[in-house]
């Protein structure tokens, strides 16, 4: 019977060789006040799901692209905390429990949300 425990060894290299930023990707953002239209034609020319929203220059929240429907892309907002939010130096063992209970988490960087890591992110060569 295989065990579901993870050798020391393993534990050490995810704890210590390789953090969130390693694998993250910067996360494209928006204005809140841009059109759904404009925001889903960018994010399926740029084959993104999810894309962060700003207000005054920061990115407050994010959106799916199933979400947007007419209007100002922002009133489709949905808070980060609503998805795991990891400092851009937690050690990639802290991603992959995350993302067992996610499809996809932000990365913080000089405390504001700047990344985004999803599932398929774990197939990088760092991973």
């Amino acid at each position: 019977m295989a065990s579901n425990r993870i050798p020391d060894a393993i534990k050490r290299v995810f704890a210590e060789s390789f953090t969130a930023s390693d694998i993250a990707e910067p996360l494209a953002s928006f204005d809140a006040t841009a059109s759904c239209t404009e925001v889903r034609a960018s994010m399926q020319a740029a084959n993104l799901e999810i894309v962060g929203i700003r207000q005054e220059g920061r990115a407050v929240g994010y959106v799916e692209i199933g979400s947007l429907q007419e209007g100002a892309c922002g009133v489709f907002m949905r808070p980060f905390q609503e998805a795991p939010v990891l400092e851009e130096t937690a050690p990639l063992l802290d991603v992959l429990l995350k993302l067992i209970e996610a499809p996809f988490g932000f990365v913080t960087a000089f405390g504001n949300v700047a990344g985004i890591i999803r599932r398929d992110d774990l197939q990088k060569p760092p991973v």
